[in-house]
């Protein structure tokens, strides 16, 4: 964790990650311990348990926005 914070860019925004429903309480506890060691490589970071509420959350929270499906 000092190595991710040593390593950590300055423009880092947020990041969402997809862990398994039963892994959540894990990561949270292990993201918890990283805010301490790693302040500015654990910053921002949000969990999600799958690929499709990771995309929802970043529209919703942030805007993002996805090619349609007919674009590609």
């Amino acid at each position: 964790m000092a190595y991710l914070e040593k390593i950590t860019p300055k423009n880092q925004g947020a990041c969402v990650m997809v862990v398994l429903e039963a892994n959540l309480r894990y990561k949270n506890i292990v993201q918890q311990l990283g805010k301490r060691i790693g302040p500015n490589a654990f910053r921002e970071p949000y969990f999600a348990s799958s690929i499709e509420e990771a995309r929802r959350f970043l529209q919703d929270a942030f805007g993002v926005n996805y090619p349609s499906e007919t674009a590609k």
